[in-house]
């Protein structure tokens, strides 16, 4: 989709926590964690997504697996669930700059 298709039309930033069971520790990111849609404690991998609302549509724009201190591989940061929910925003803000300006952007802001 061309940028010039979405300049001056609202959209909305939904953020999600969204957890699937699994079985077994070869996964990467997976231990016993809160999984939302099951509503309890089990064995799974948890990922924070970012999804846009334009005109009634859906559409996902990033997503990152959160990570747990136990799970990290070497030379990766801990982030927390809100931490990541917060550089998705922050990202989104990017994004809207670049589409209400109509130029195009290289950082994200920061």
């Amino acid at each position: 989709m061309k940028l010039q298709t979405l300049a001056g039309r609202p959209i909305s930033l939904i953020i999600d926590e969204t957890g699937d069971r699994k079985k077994g520790e070869h996964t990467d990111y997976v231990k016993r964690q809160y999984i939302g849609n099951l509503g309890k404690i089990e064995n799974g991998i948890v990922a924070v997504t970012a999804y846009g609302v334009i005109d009634n549509i859906t559409f996902p724009l990033m997503f990152e697996v959160y990570k747990s201190k136990e799970r990290l591989k070497l030379g990766e940061v801990y982030r927390t669930k809100p931490e990541i929910a917060a550089g998705m925003i922050r990202g989104s803000v990017f994004i809207s700059s670049a589409l209400g300006s109509g130029k195009r952007m290289e950082e994200p802001i920061k």
